[in-house]
């Protein structure tokens, strides 16, 4: 019976942990800075002042605008409730195997973004319970399940469009698997498409354009001087080419090669949890692009038909994450539960050989950051979000 409870208590003590280490932050009694998620204070400030209710993705704010009306201890609630559904939800995970679904449920309890989020407004949050939720619903044998998994998906677009166009497409060509057989294929028809129809300059054009032409939102980042070269590459219908591969590396492997700030007083907890994620994630990573080398692991005699969904689902998510001028590692975090129970496609060989390689190449780039790539940071407490006020 423990057992049966054991992720539950566990995301409960994190949860208590991680806000108990944002407290103390808040009133210094701990050397911790970068104590909640910016975003969050973004979809704040989008609530209080810069409220504009002009897209799909909108509809959050106004979802926001009403937690704040009841206060701002509603959101460690809802989100607590909704990380405790995604822990039961990955159950769905089952048709992989039942270690995928232990691993999909730890990815979930030690993501430090939706533990130090969860004060606040998280659309990360959201998008895990969305998916989990819809597949959840589609694998279901009734017809009603899985009108309301599309349903479900639809609603996804409310929340961030780009996330549920994912959902929307994965559910309407699943057909397609039983004419094509193979998920990679299938995978591989739509990277051609992509790439064809991003050739095309008119549409090239409106896909720039509607991702921001400056890329305002990123101009904080330390890859964003790199974001807006990769964006006149991905420009060209030559340059295209390199420039996703350049791309699929900075999203799924190189953020292990984050500034070092493990050692930084004072402790950036947000800072190191994003490094640790990106330690978590990098074989699961590895694995999935492997997989692409032994398409016959994923055919429909190895495996059954809803785990080549979750695999097309998956594959369709990185890729829109990849397109996106944007090089934002956190937009993987809604997918990560599908990318680690995927892990268990692999023979226990080759999973063994990934975990050593990737254990040597983490240890490796920890130490040449630690002495070559140290980060420092101050303590800054001077904004403190209405999120954070019932502290």
């Amino acid at each position: 019976m423990a057992g049966q409870y054991k992720w539950y208590l566990i995301l409960l003590f994190f949860l208590a942990t991680t806000l108990l280490l944002q407290v103390c932050a808040r009133y210094q009694y701990l050397p911790i800075t970068n104590h909640f998620v910016y975003d969050s204070y973004t979809y704040e400030l989008r609530v209080l002042y810069e409220r504009n209710i002009d897209t799909f993705a909108d509809a959050f704010t106004s979802l926001n605008s009403l937690f704040y009306r009841i206060g701002p201890f509603i959101f460690i609630l809802i989100n607590t409730i909704l990380l405790l559904c995604c822990v039961y939800l990955c159950k769905v995970f089952a048709v992989i195997s039942e270690k995928s679904v232990s691993l999909a449920r730890f990815i979930i309890v030690f993501n430090p973004y939706l533990l130090i989020g969860a004060v606040g407004p998280n659309k990360e949050t959201f998008l895990v319970f969305l998916s989990l939720l819809c597949f959840y619903l589609y694998f279901q044998r009734l017809q009603t399940l899985k009108f309301l998994a599309f349903m479900v998906a639809v609603s996804a677009l409310f929340v961030r469009p780009v996330f549920g166009l994912t959902l929307i497409i994965t559910i309407l060509i699943t057909p397609l698997t039983y004419a094509v057989k193979n998920p990679v294929n299938v995978f591989l028809i739509i990277l051609l498409g992509y790439f064809t129809i991003n050739s095309i300059p008119p549409i090239n054009i409106f896909i720039t354009e509607f991702q921001g032409e400056e890329l305002y939102s990123f101009q904080t980042s330390n890859l964003y001087e790199i974001a807006l070269f990769l964006k006149v590459m991905n420009q060209n219908p030559i340059l295209q080419f390199p420039a996703f591969a350049i791309k699929t590396c900075l999203i799924l492997f190189t953020p292990i090669v984050r500034p070092n700030s493990f050692f930084s007083i004072p402790y950036p907890i947000l800072d190191v949890g994003y490094t640790l994620m990106a330690y978590a994630l990098f074989p699961c990573n590895f694995a999935l692009i492997i997989t692409f080398l032994n398409k016959k692991i994923v055919s429909l005699t190895a495996v059954n038909r809803e785990t080549q969904i979750l695999f097309i689902y998956t594959l369709i998510g990185i890729l829109t994450t990849i397109i996106n001028s944007n090089i934002t590692f956190r937009y993987i975090f809604p997918y990560s539960p599908m990318i680690v129970s995927l892990f268990y496609l692999h023979s226990l060989k080759i999973r063994n050989r990934i975990l050593i390689l990737s254990l040597c190449l983490i240890i490796l780039t920890f130490t040449i950051t630690l002495i070559f790539l140290k980060r420092d940071f101050e303590m800054d407490n001077s904004i403190i979000p209405q999120f954070m006020s019932w502290f």
